[in-house]
């Protein structure tokens, strides 16, 4: 939402109520505003990583106990602060979520310093999310959020990581372009890409500047 937002795309969600699977129940509020182009808008640039700015770590529970948060962020903290990240730059936070059913997720935004070719500094943030697993412990799943974490962190100077790399397409094509470094390309977003030129006068291009690290530029 924060990047629509740049873009000039008013999007708001409200989460009414949770809900896992099997049973379901969950419920969303979205509310959507029409979207005209503005002819001086200026391109979105998101090519330059800068420094770390935070990381928040959540963990929710839905009618289970909530020992389960305290315990995956414990475990997702600890990987972390062992892998050489500042303590400092880490914030926790546990939550009980209403619905019916039960369930656990647990998510990490990660917050770095963004420098346009303007020589602008902004800030950005990537999400990485779990969801929690029957046999699957608590310590278990804080150590596999805290590795999505690791591998953006340490793997890559990307600003924008994978799934978040397709879903940046289409806007950018509708706003007038822009660019943007990524982690990886998936499949889903090349596909993403050439189906997106056969409907809008766009081109998308995808070079690679090193290992993990590919520069996207959408031109209008």
């Amino acid at each position: 939402m924060p990047l629509l937002a740049k873009l000039g795309m008013q999007v708001e969600i409200e989460c009414v109520q949770a809900g896992f699977a099997p049973i379901g129940g969950g419920a969303i509020k979205a509310t959507v505003a029409p979207f005209v182009r503005r002819a001086n808008a200026s391109r979105l640039d998101l090519t330059e990583r800068g420094k770390l700015v935070s990381t928040e770590l959540v963990a929710s529970v839905l009618n289970l106990e909530y020992d389960i948060c305290l315990r995956e962020l414990a475990s997702a903290k600890a990987a972390l602060i062992e892998a050489g990240m500042d303590e400092a730059l880490i914030t926790t936070r546990g939550n009980k979520l209403y619905g019916i059913g039960e369930g656990n997720t647990c998510y990490a935004k990660v917050t770095h310093e963004s420098i346009s070719i303007q020589n602008h500094k902004e800030y950005h943030s990537e999400i990485f999310t779990l969801l929690g697993e029957k046999r699957s412990s608590a310590e278990k799943i804080g150590g596999r959020l805290s590795g999505l974490v690791k591998r953006y962190l340490f793997d890559t100077d990307a600003l924008i990581d994978e799934y978040l790399t397709d879903q940046l397409l289409l806007p950018l094509a509708l706003a007038g372009g822009g660019a943007f470094s990524a982690r990886v390309i998936s499949e889903h977003s090349k596909t993403q890409a050439w189906l997106i030129e056969q409907f809008l006068p766009v081109a998308i291009t995808f070079d690679a500047i090193e290992d993990e690290q590919i520069l996207v530029r959408i031109t209008c």
